[in-house]
């Protein structure tokens, strides 16, 4: 494996022929890409992430620090963040609200005219009215499936069964941060 180059913050978006150029001396080039001004979570504008033609793969990337805390003051560009979440800037930032605002579930004026093929996620979105696809996200045999017309199956907020089990409580052993000893 090439071994990789550590750039400065911003400066591989600066090198000669931009990231497109990188490529070429790495195996993998990771690109830290958007910026919320030093706050843990960001609401993306329309015409945001800006994702380089050569990306081969993304990887969306949240900060837990923001959670718990009021939009207002977690988050770039609130206001956004909240019209996203369905939520008020007032309210405490929960995991929900992040995937909302993140997946952006909620039409908030998505069209087809917006690019030459659109797809959504989700069933708030219609294929052939809103989108060119909608993709499914029930869990179950058409989880992934695409849609090229009407839309994705409602969320029944039912948990489904994981390896014959459903339901249950989830008990947090080690917090975020902490350490923990082999026994």
């Amino acid at each position: 494996m090439r071994g990789l180059h550590p750039f400065a913050h911003g400066e591989a978006g600066r090198a000669a022929g931009g990231v497109s150029d990188l490529v070429c001396l790495a195996d993998y080039v990771l690109v830290e890409a958007d910026g919320a001004k030093r706050l843990p979570l960001k609401a993306h504008a329309e015409h945001e992430p800006v994702i380089p033609a050569c990306a081969g793969r993304t990887v969306c990337m949240v900060e837990v620090d923001g959670l718990g805390a009021p939009v207002s003051q977690t988050c770039h560009r609130p206001q956004r963040f909240a019209q996203l979440a369905g939520v008020s800037v007032d309210d405490a930032v929960t995991p929900e609200a992040v995937v909302d605002a993140v997946l952006a579930r909620r039409n908030l004026g998505t069209s087809m005219d917006m690019a030459p093929i659109v797809v959504r996620v989700g069933p708030r979105f219609t294929a052939g009215v809103d989108c060119h696809a909608v993709v499914e996200i029930v869990r179950g045999h058409t989880l992934g499936r695409t849609h090229y017309e009407g839309s994705a199956l409602s969320n029944t907020a039912a948990p489904g069964l994981v390896g014959g089990f459903a339901g249950g409580v989830l008990e947090a052993i080690l917090h975020v941060g902490g350490t923990f000893s082999a026994r």
